[in-house]
């Protein structure tokens, strides 16, 4: 196995942590993350050395770890980077898994490299990595014009959307894993 075969990859969810934001549209991140760990029996623990919930485990002989940063979105970037310090992983190895209120609820894209696209999640990220080089997978929660939006982003999923909610984080999951 090369050395570029034995690197971790490391899947970020970004969220807000505590049960006020438990089901809202911005920690769609939160959710995916523990839908893979779920799937691949992976349990999380609390990491204060990364301000996160980590997670690690293997899939078909490549370690896999999962992050989902404890700071609230805005500082996101932070427990990433203690991650990737003290694992030593290089960002080609990082997907960072958000919310996307420009794709309709359901839809996923991925992206080797971008900008933040205004999500203050992003944001963080790329300033704590000082680069825009990463790869990231957004899941669409599309967006209700006539609502404010971070009433929107922060609000809990309709019930239309409850109901395809589990295969939309299925599929996120999945692709996170291909990925």
């Amino acid at each position: 196995m090369t050395e570029e075969a034995r690197q971790p990859i490391l899947i970020v969810g970004l969220g807000n942590p505590g049960k006020s934001y438990e089901k809202t549209r911005h920690n769609i991140g939160f959710l995916v993350g523990r839908t893979l760990a779920k799937s691949l029996g992976i349990p999380f623990e609390n990491k204060k050395e990364f301000s996160g919930e980590f997670a690690q485990g293997e899939v078909n002989g490549k370690k896999v770890m999962i992050l989902l940063p404890m700071t609230y979105m805005n500082l996101s970037g932070q427990a990433l980077r203690r991650c990737l310090d003290f694992f030593k992983i290089e960002t080609k190895h990082v997907l960072v898994v958000c919310d996307d209120v420009a794709i309709p609820f359901g839809k996923l894209r991925i992206k080797e490299k971008g900008s933040s696209g205004g999500h203050n999640g992003l944001k963080s990220v790329e300033s704590h990595l000082g680069t825009q080089d990463y790869s990231r997978l957004r899941v669409g929660i599309g967006r209700e014009e006539n609502l404010d939006l971070a009433e929107f982003v922060l609000g809990q999923f309709n019930t239309q959307e409850m109901e395809y909610l589990p295969g939309v984080l299925l599929e996120a999951s999945e692709v996170a894993l291909i990925w």
